[in-house]
C-alpha cells in the first residue's frame, strides 16, 4: 500500500461514522451542536463550559451533555487543560481546548470559512506546521493560496471518504492494522503543502515560501522520501506477483 493511502486511512477511520449518508436527522442536529462547541473553542483558543454556553447561545445542560460526549470519544475532540479558581468563591472552573482530532473534525465538517485566520492564530500551537507557519505564509504573499489549499484538502477528504463507505474487507483490515500507528495530521499537512505544487513552476511564491522555512522543508523531504520508499516497495511487490503469474501461465 502506498504511504499516501496510509496517510489517509487514519483520519478516515476516526471520522468515518460521521461521513455516512445514513445519519439520522436527530444525530445531525446533535453533531451541529458538537460543531458549534468546537467552533467556539477553535476561535477562542480555550474556554470553560459556561463561556461556551454564552458563545453558542445554548442552555448549560445541553452544553454539559455535549462536553461529556466530546471528552469521552475514543479519539477525544476536547481536553481539559487547566483549572481556574472561581472569582465568586464557587466551584473551580475547568478550562478546555481542542485536541488535534477536534480541530480536524471541525475543519472537515464545517469547512474552511471566513473564520480561518482567527482559528489559525489561536490554534498555531496545535497545528504548528500549518497554523504555526501562518504568519510566514502571509508575509510571503501566499495567504489566498493557503486558504484555497486548506479548503481543497478538506473538501477532497470529505468527497473521497464518502466513497470509502463501500470499501472492501481488505481495506477495513488495513485500517485496523494502521489506525494506532498513523499520525492524523500527516495526510492534511502534506496535502496542504503539496496541493497543485506541480503547477508552481510559473509562479514560485509557494515554492519559495517552503524553501525559506527549514522546518517545513525538512518535513516535506522526510514524507516525500517515505512516499518514494513505499512506492519502490510496492513496485517490487507488483513485479514479483507479475513474474509469478507469468511463470504459472508458461507451465
Amino acid at each position: 500500500m502506498v504511504f499516501s493511502h496510509i496517510l489517509f486511512i487514519f483520519p478516515y477511520y476516526v471520522f468515518s461514522k460521521y461521513l455516512t449518508s445514513e445519519i439520522k436527522m436527530s444525530d445531525k442536529r446533535w453533531i451541529q451542536t458538537d460543531l458549534d462547541i468546537l467552533e467556539a473553542l477553535a476561535e477562542k483558543g480555550d474556554a470553560s463550559q459556561y463561556e461556551v454556553t454564552k458563545i453558542i447561545d445554548k442552555d448549560y445542560h445541553t452544553v454539559f451533555e455535549h462536553f461529556k460526549k466530546l471528552k469521552m470519544e475514543k479519539h477525544k475532540y476536547i481536553q481539559q487543560i487547566r483549572t481556574e479558581a472561581s472569582e465568586k468563591g464557587g466551584k473551580d472552573k475547568h478550562i478546555y481546548s481542542l485536541t488535534i482530532e477536534g480541530l480536524l473534525f471541525y475543519l472537515i465538517f464545517r469547512g474552511v470559512n471566513n473564520k480561518i485566520e482567527k482559528i489559525a492564530y489561536n490554534q498555531k500551537s496545535l497545528w504548528s506546521l500549518v497554523f504555526g507557519k501562518w504568519e510566514h505564509i502571509c508575509k510571503t504573499g501566499n495567504k489566498e493560496r493557503a486558504i484555497k489549499n486548506l479548503r481543497d484538502v478538506f473538501e477532497s477528504f470529505r468527497s473521497f471518504a464518502r466513497i470509502q463507505e463501500f470499501m472492501t474487507q481488505n481495506t477495513r483490515n488495513l485500517i485496523n492494522e494502521v489506525q494506532n500507528k498513523a499520525d492524523p495530521l500527516d495526510y492534511f499537512t502534506l496535502s496542504f503543502y503539496t496541493k497543485n505544487i506541480d503547477e508552481d513552476l510559473k509562479d514560485d511564491k509557494w515554492i519559495k515560501m517552503i524553501a525559506e522555512d527549514k522546518e517545513i522543508q525538512k518535513y516535506i523531504r522526510l514524507k516525500v522520501n517515505l512516499l518514494e520508499k513505499n512506492a519502490v516497495e510496492q513496485l517490487e511487490y507488483i513485479t514479483r506477483i507479475k513474474n509469478q503469474l507469468d511463470a504459472i501461465q508458461n507451465k
